[in-house]
């Protein structure tokens, strides 16, 4: 029994052990990791530092809402000394407290003020919310189309190769022949260089995409994009009533009109003057004799050398600026909206003309071409004609793809999403 054991034991030393490395070794390495467009974009809501700035800064303005129009603190104040006359020696004391009153409304509008500007603080970072999602998106599309670009392009070099090196194989090569050789040496060259310059691309939109999401990738990683089949619906019709309700640029001209009016009530009530009011109470003792007094006090300052008209009407102005801010800022969504309207229906015949479908017939029509070319059927011009076109026709494909992406997320983007 224990040699059979020990004989299990070095057949699993000698040969099961590395076969087990082996396979570790020889096991292929795993690609770069896939991202969808969501996964990003909650990867950057989550780790874009100037989003959480943003949240803290509502943090702020709320602390300083809950400070603003509480009541002033009070005061005590008490005194004493001694009296003194050529007969006796005595004693005087006193205490008082104070307490200062605001003119009745002005703490409500200083909440108010801070309220609006709490306000104006939400839509401020919702908006650069909305506004990360627009460019997450955008980025990784034309992030994905580069990546797409350059491994089609790497596709057509390889292709070139092998006729650079089928034509090199040619015995007795032609005057003819050896230009086209040229020609495709010259062509392959060219290929190389653009797949740098794509390759450039893609790592400068990588950086301003990480820029948002902060993936930490030794390689330029891949992004997965659902692209479209056909345009999605857009309610034209009443896009521009709920821009104009809903847009966040809008809205924020708003809360700060909706400030500026607070702002103009709370100065017109600084020239009421508040309110300090006081209780006492002294004692005096001299010569057996001790008196005492309570009382109170109020004090009113009389506004006369300042009645804050110069507030008031800084404050007027204001509220006129803020409401040609407001109009500029209407009349410059909708023009956006309706350059964005035109875009979008070219955009939507566009990927109907260039749907993705035709990247299948592409390739088979490249593939039969380099069975023709290698058979002398089809002469090099005719060769290099059909590829050059074929690519263009590839590049409007993606291009049209990514234009409707963007024009789309530029339009929810305007709708306040």
């Amino acid at each position: 029994m224990d040699l059979a054991v020990k004989i299990i034991t070095i057949i699993y030393i000698l040969v099961v052990l590395p076969w087990v490395y082996v396979q570790a070794e020889t096991a292929p390495p795993e690609g770069p990791r896939a991202y969808s467009i969501e996964e990003l974009v909650e990867r950057a809501h989550s780790q874009y530092p100037l989003l959480a700035s943003a949240h803290l800064k509502i943090e702020e303005i709320i602390s300083r809402g809950r400070h603003e129009g509480r009541w002033q603190n009070p005061s005590i104040s008490a005194s004493g000394g001694a009296r003194l006359s050529e007969n006796d020696t005595g004693y005087e004391y006193g205490v008082s407290l104070e307490q200062g009153f605001y003119f009745p409304g002005k703490q409500r509008l200083k909440r108010d003020i801070m309220r609006f500007r709490e306000q104006h603080s939400r839509l401020s970072a919702r908006d650069l919310r909305n506004y990360i999602r627009l460019e997450v998106t955008r980025l990784s599309c034309e992030y994905a189309v580069a990546m797409i670009k350059m491994e089609h392009v790497e596709e057509r070099l390889k292709r070139f190769r092998l006729i650079e090196a089928y034509m090199k194989g040619r015995v007795a090569a032609s005057p003819q022949q050896r230009v086209e050789k040229n020609i495709i040496e010259s062509k392959t060259l060219l290929m190389s260089r653009h797949i740098n310059a794509i390759r450039q691309q893609a790592y400068v939109l990588f950086n301003r995409l990480n820029l948002y999401t902060c993936i930490k990738s030794p390689t330029l990683p891949r992004v997965d994009v659902s692209w479209y089949t056909k345009a999605p619906a857009v309610d034209f019709d009443g896009l521009s009533a709920v821009v104009n309700e809903n847009n966040i640029a809008i809205l924020k001209r708003m809360a700060s009109i909706k400030e500026s009016e607070a702002e103009l009530k709370l100065a017109a009530r600084e020239s009421a003057p508040d309110l300090d009011t006081s209780v006492y109470f002294n004692e005096e003792s001299l010569e057996g004799q001790t008196e005492r007094s309570v009382g109170a006090e109020v004090t009113l300052p009389l506004p006369i050398l300042d009645q804050n008209k110069h507030a008031r009407r800084a404050a007027e102005k204001k509220i006129e600026a803020e409401k040609l801010k407001l109009e500029h800022t209407r009349n410059r969504v909708l023009s956006e909206l309706s350059d964005l309207t035109f875009q979008y229906r070219n955009a939507s015949h566009m990927i109907i003309q260039f749907p993705l479908s035709r990247i299948n017939t592409i390739d088979k029509i490249m593939s039969y071409a380099d069975r023709e070319f290698k058979k002398g059927r089809i002469d090099l011009g005719t060769y290099l004609e059909l590829d050059s076109e074929t690519h263009e026709i590839m590049q409007q494909i993606y291009s049209s793809q990514l234009d409707l992406v963007t024009l789309y997320a530029k339009i929810q983007y305007l709708r306040g999403e």
